[in-house]
């Protein structure tokens, strides 16, 4: 079982972080009126949950949000509380998913839902 180290999400919401790096509030204010007309243009429903399109969109509205809650006038990630937030959480993840891993690797096979009359099967087939 692999370890996802960045999911889709995480890796959309990291470039939109990316390219707002450095800018400022009307330049973070223009990024998510583009984000907005794309969506438009495209037909898409705006704020449409799970798709990635409408998180670009949240992402940037959520910079805006955080530049003026943290009065930034230039964004820096290294300040943005959302992005610690979501570092930590992506972080439990991976070392959950490391764990469950290795443990999955370790188990004996009648501990993963295999019997020995299973087992016994396999020498008939």
């Amino acid at each position: 079982m692999p370890v996802q180290k960045y999911t889709a999400r995480e890796i959309t919401r990291k470039n939109v972080q990316k390219k707002a790096t450095g800018m400022t509030r009307d330049q973070v204010r223009e990024g998510t009126d583009t984000a907005r007309m794309l969506e438009r243009q495209k037909g898409r429903v705006l704020d449409e949950p799970g798709r990635l399109h409408s998180l670009r969109l949240a992402e940037w509205r959520q910079i805006g949000y955080v530049m003026a809650e943290e009065a930034m006038d230039i964004y820096a990630p290294e300040k943005d509380p959302k992005v610690a937030q979501w570092e930590r959480q992506r972080l439990e993840r991976v070392a959950a998913e490391s764990a469950a891993a290795e443990g999955y690797g370790r188990r004996p096979a009648a501990a993963e839902g295999f019997s020995s009359e299973a087992s016994d099967l396999h020498q008939f087939a």
